[in-house]
């Protein structure tokens, strides 16, 4: 829709760890939406990279330490096109 998907992480609202941050925008740059995927309870998550897909929806890749250890992991977070996530 010639609109931004910027990805990365964020602590602003939890209390917590960092947890992954989709924010869109429309093709001027005015916020369309936010979302965040993740569990600051349990450890931290990061997206590092985000493309869009053919059905509209997004693809974040990044790491996460969810796992319950100070190791990182790759994770991958897939969202329908209103930024709903449909795995984690």
């Amino acid at each position: 829709d010639g609109g931004f998907a910027i990805a990365g992480s964020t602590n602003g609202k939890t209390s917590g760890s960092a947890v992954s941050w989709l924010l869109r925008t429309d093709q001027n740059g005015k916020f369309v939406g936010e979302w965040t995927y993740g569990k600051a309870d349990i450890g931290e998550s990061a997206s590092r990279g985000v493309i869009v897909l053919p059905d509209g929806g997004f693809a974040l890749a990044g790491a996460t330490n969810s796992n319950g250890t100070t190791l990182f992991d790759m994770w991958l977070v897939r969202t329908d096109a209103k930024g709903k996530s449909t795995c984690e």
